[in-house]
């Protein structure tokens, strides 16, 4: 039996709890969970300057090992997917892109993760009406992971994430394409390079798709041996919405906890983490954040008791 573990992407934190930590009290005390995947919204390669950069780090194992939390990996936030870097049509912001996941890779080390993960690129929409050009783009990205995959492992990492999305300017889009993406990318990869499955985006329904593509539980029995790090969201299919499990939303949503380990267990997958993936607008005070995780931390108790 595939055994399951709770955790959180720390993306709620950001702009709201700046202190490493007060993101560990927040983590053990508020929701009772011992498992983070660290955002690089809240450190940032680039924006954050040395030396603040590995102090930050440095805080952030130290309070994190403190109090007994596990940092699973280090992922893409808001600021990286709003960037096209290793899709870029300029050589030169391609190979910004590479350095920008070459640092991460520095500061996951740094935390204490075992891998980078997230989505590092995003292809133009001329290169996407194009079949040869947007498969040459993947090439690319391909051999980028291969590069990357070598970095990791010159400095201790497990493995690399490369996350499961919904439109063909962000590959993988479809079954297939994350199939055939896996299968190549770890012909010549240094560590393994994993895809993450988002519960939430099975939902491409504005682009050329097959009907397995929409269904969640689907793309978890085809990938969830491959995908140590499951994103949790609550979403009503049509919209990766990212809600919390909450009544308000559970009523609407598609995405039942049972199903979910159903899935999983039809996989053949041995252990995933179950990260939750909830955003929330800035209008949404502390204590309603902080009140939805509970309660969604809460409700998947009732089937996962780590």
């Amino acid at each position: 039996m595939a055994k399951t573990i709770l955790a959180i992407n720390m993306c709620f934190l950001r702009k709201r709890w700046v202190e490493p930590e007060e993101w560990a009290r927040i983590m053990v005390e508020q929701l009772g969970l011992k498992y983070a995947e660290f955002t690089s919204d809240l450190l940032d390669p680039f924006f954050v300057p040395e030396p603040a950069r590995s102090r930050i780090a440095e805080r952030t194992r130290k309070a994190f090992t403190e109090r007994g939390i596990k940092i699973i990996d280090y992922y893409t936030g808001v600021i990286t997917h709003c960037l096209n870097l290793l899709s870029h049509p300029e050589p030169q912001i391609r190979e910004t892109g590479m350095k920008w996941c070459r640092e991460a890779i520095l500061l996951a080390q740094k935390i204490g993760g075992d891998g980078i993960g997230g989505h590092f690129d995003t292809i133009v929409d001329a290169e996407c009406r194009d079949p040869k050009r947007r498969a040459a783009r993947i090439d690319g990205v391909i051999r980028s992971f291969q590069s990357l995959s070598r970095d990791a492992k010159e400095h201790g990492l497990k493995f690399l994430l490369c996350e499961q999305m919904y439109t063909p300017s962000e590959a993988p889009y479809t079954i297939a394409e994350a199939e055939s993406i896996y299968k190549r990318v770890n012909e010549d990869a240094a560590v393994p390079v994993y895809l993450t499955i988002d519960v939430g985006h099975a939902c491409n329904l504005h682009y050329l798709h097959s009907e397995e593509d929409l269904d969640p539980y689907l793309w978890l029995e085809r990938f969830a041996h491959v995908s140590p790090v499951i994103h949790l969201q609550q979403t009503d299919g049509k919209v990766s919405h990212h809600w919390p499990f909450t009544d308000q939303y559970n009523k609407i949503g598609i995405i039942h906890p049972e199903k979910v380990l159903e899935a999983i267990e039809k996989s053949g997958s041995e252990m995933n983490y179950l990260v939750f993936e909830i955003f929330h607008s800035l209008g949404a005070t502390e204590e309603m954040v902080l009140d939805d995780l509970k309660r969604s931390v809460d409700y998947w108790r009732r089937w996962v008791a780590d």
